[in-house]
């Protein structure tokens, strides 16, 4: 479970919708994007 939380911490931009306060009384909205370009996670 470590492992798989590190690599998407790490392979992914995590934010909020238009970079807003996290308000821990509503569901949390977030974006997800990864880091590197699409072409690298290819697979052949």
């Amino acid at each position: 479970m470590q492992l798989t939380l590190a690599n998407l911490v790490h392979g992914f931009e995590i934010s909020t919708l238009l970079d807003q306060p996290i308000d821990k009384a509503a569901p949390l909205e977030v974006l997800i994007i990864p880091r590197l370009p699409a072409a690298c996670y290819e697979v052949n």
